[in-house]
């Protein structure tokens, strides 16, 4: 089956958020396969006599996009409501005074 090229190829509207595309899971299958017959050693070499490589091999193993969202509960609290809901009434912000 060929890849389909555009989102309207694929019928669905592309492919679902975080997914591969079929190359790029191929190459991770591939880069996996190579890694568990020996890849920790060729790595060690790399890392030793090139490590600048390795570096940039590390780097690029790290994923380039992190979704993180924060609820910010306290936002617009005053500051003995935060205390209150942090657990910590009654301890004044008198510390060390």
């Amino acid at each position: 089956m060929p890849l389909a090229i555009n989102a309207e190829a694929c019928g669905n509207g592309g492919r679902r958020p975080g997914s591969r595309n079929k190359l790029a899971e191929e190459a991770f299958n591939i880069a996996l396969k190579l890694v568990n017959e020996g890849g920790e050693q060729a790595m060690r070499e790399v890392m030793l006599k090139e490590p600048a490589k390795f570096c940039q091999l590390m780097v690029a193993l790290i994923p380039q996009h992190f979704k993180h969202e924060v609820e910010h509960t306290i936002a617009g609290l005053s500051p003995d409501e935060v205390r209150s809901a942090c657990g910590v009434a009654g301890q004044a912000s008198g510390r060390g005074h």
